[in-house]
């Protein structure tokens, strides 16, 4: 769904940079998984999503606790 401004809600939080970059990756994962690379989109996951808690964890003052592949 859309969120305010028609940014998903999930971004709302995030720079203008990460948001970007967060939607090149998951035209990375899609186009991963439309090839039946599954250990590509894997890792492409993997990373958005540590990327993105790591920024949480950043944004409430703690230290990053997952790291890339």
């Amino acid at each position: 769904g859309e969120g305010i401004g028609g940014e998903e809600p999930l971004l709302l939080g995030l720079g203008q940079a990460r948001r970007r970059e967060a939607r090149r990756e998951n035209k990375q994962m899609l186009a991963a998984c439309t090839k039946g690379d599954a250990e590509s989109a894997a890792v492409i996951l993997h990373n958005h999503l540590v990327k993105t808690a790591n920024l949480i964890t950043a944004q409430m003052n703690g230290e990053h606790v997952f790291l890339l592949r």
